[in-house]
């Protein structure tokens, strides 16, 4: 409440063009060093990682959600478990390092040329045959919501949303909008969006899989989210 009097005055007084570019300047000069001590204590954690035996695996955007046996990333860790990085920068890792990369709902936080330089980076720190997974939302699925007859899966989407959420309208308008805006989401992908995407980074072969099922028993992971895509 105290901010938003302060904003008016602010605004009321024309001070408000001058003084939001310096407020964001300063937030993102606090979060450059908030990295700091994760930049220096990244090399450590690297070295640690692949000097244990075993499969490699790169998790991106990991917040909290972290995976045994994977190094865990994100762009901002928290605790010890996860190390630092900017998925949209070159990686830290050699070439052909990793046996899987997985992501889950984390390529719609970013721009679409955040994620072009983030897939080509996959591409290069996998090892040949290794595997990409990403769980995205599918924007067709939200576009379906506009159909004269819904599927099973999205009458179920919109009851079990309108309801957690507490929305006063459960209207196709209201959901695409909700998902497309809320939680910082960029850039929703279609599966023909991401399959271009995909291939314009090196990627050969590239399938759909639904939640949880993989040939590859390490890439079986999921949170039960609306959808998933492997590639390899």
């Amino acid at each position: 409440m105290l901010r938003s009097v302060t904003t008016r005055v602010v605004d009321n007084i024309g001070l408000g063009p001058l003084l939001r570019p310096l407020a964001r300047g300063a937030r993102e000069q606090r979060a450059y060093l908030g990295r700091i001590p994760h930049l220096i204590s990244r090399p450590r954690q690297i070295k640690a990682y692949f000097a244990e035996p075993g499969m490699k695996g790169l998790h991106l955007g990991a917040s909290d959600k972290l995976l045994s046996g994977w190094l865990n990333t994100d762009l901002e860790p928290t605790g010890s478990g996860a190390t630092f990085l900017d998925a949209t920068a070159r990686f830290p890792f050699s070439n052909g390092v990793f046996d899987f990369v997985f992501c889950e709902h984390f390529v719609e936080h970013i721009d679409r040329r955040g994620a072009i330089s983030c897939f080509a980076e996959v591409m290069r720190c996998l090892k040949r045959g290794g595997v990409f997974r990403v769980a995205t939302p599918d924007l067709m699925k939200y576009v379906g919501l506009f159909a004269q007859t819904r599927t099973p899966e999205q009458q179920s989407y919109m009851e079990q949303a309108s309801m957690f959420y507490g929305w006063e309208r459960s209207t196709a308008c209201h959901a695409l909008n909700h998902v497309m805006y809320n939680w910082g989401h960029r850039f929703l992908y279609t599966e023909d969006e991401l399959r271009q995407d995909l291939k314009s980074a090196g990627f050969g072969t590239v399938v759909t899989a639904a939640v949880g099922v993989s040939a590859h028993r390490r890439c079986a992971i999921s949170s039960g989210m609306p959808s998933s895509v492997v590639w390899s």
